[in-house]
């Protein structure tokens, strides 16, 4: 759980333009939400046998706002060079990854990564595939 209060005042800001100096220009910024809360709540599921599940809620409340937000994820790792991924939160992401190589210096990380949002009018069908090297 999370509170917060804004505790700032009201500002003015004064500007002009370079072409205009001798004009003033005032802008005033009202404080809009005071007080804020975040509240979640969430398991995490592990298997010995390379299984995790993890799920959350959570809500963030303002005077003038809030966000619910609910979060989904599953993992496979079934041996020390391979994980699969899958979660949702605001788009469903999609990850493989494998190590290749035998030893430890002579290791590259394979992915395969999508971030499609089937609940966008626009969704995004990118999927990123990729080989790197950490030394």
């Amino acid at each position: 759980m999370e509170y917060s209060a804004n505790l700032s005042p009201t500002s003015k800001a004064t500007v002009s333009y370079v072409s205009d100096p001798n004009t003033d220009y005032t802008l005033s910024f009202d404080v809009k939400d005071i007080h804020s809360a975040r509240a979640g709540l969430g398991f995490d599921i592990l298997t010995k046998n390379g299984w995790s599940v993890t799920t959350s809620y959570e809500r963030d409340q303002s005077q003038n706002f809030y966000r619910d937000s609910i979060y989904f994820g599953a993992s496979y790792i079934p041996n020390k060079k391979t994980s699969y991924e899958i979660s949702y939160n605001d788009g469903l992401s999609i990850n493989y990854n494998k190590r290749l190589g035998d030893c430890d210096h002579d290791v590259f990380d394979f992915m395969i990564t999508s971030n499609y949002n089937f609940a966008n009018e626009n969704p995004n069908y990118a999927i990123k595939v990729g080989i790197s090297d950490s030394f």
